[in-house]
């Protein structure tokens, strides 16, 4: 009977404990959240693989690429994944969606990647970032000519 009790006790402490935790990991969540990366601008380079479901992936593609149609945000499509911007809870949220959508159509386990640049002190498209370079380019070809 006391051992019993003895675990029980435990048992609650621990439970208690754990909540704790995962309240404390909450609150600092919240905190992250309405903290600087809320208003930041994100370019994210994505791709999200459906594992589980056979080597043709292509409707899954396609269902990810919908899901990106409807979110409004700017996208662009690319031999191995997808470039995304917008706001940082944008991004987020329209990656999650894609991932959400595989595992609705049948994906036991998904792959997903992602890499993020993002900015607090201007927003730059995914156009900026390739003019940029262009543009260096051909300044450089035009002085050597």
């Amino acid at each position: 009977a006391f051992l019993s009790s003895f675990l029980l006790l435990f048992c609650y402490s621990f439970c208690y404990l754990n909540h704790f935790i995962i309240c404390c990991l909450h609150i600092h969540c919240n905190e992250i959240m309405s903290g600087t990366t809320q208003n930041c601008h994100v370019l994210a380079d994505f791709s999200v693989i459906p594992m589980g479901a056979g080597t043709n992936t292509t409707k899954y593609i396609v269902e990810c690429q919908k899901v990106l149609l409807d979110s409004g945000l700017n996208f662009n499509l690319h031999a191995n994944g997808t470039n995304l911007e917008g706001n940082y809870d944008q991004v987020m949220c329209a990656i999650r969606k894609c991932i959400d959508k595989m595992h609705e159509m049948g994906a036991p386990r998904c792959d997903t990647n992602i890499r993020l640049n993002t900015r607090t002190d201007k927003s730059v498209t995914m156009q900026d970032s390739i003019r940029v370079v262009t543009d260096k380019i051909a300044a450089e070809t035009n002085a050597n000519v």
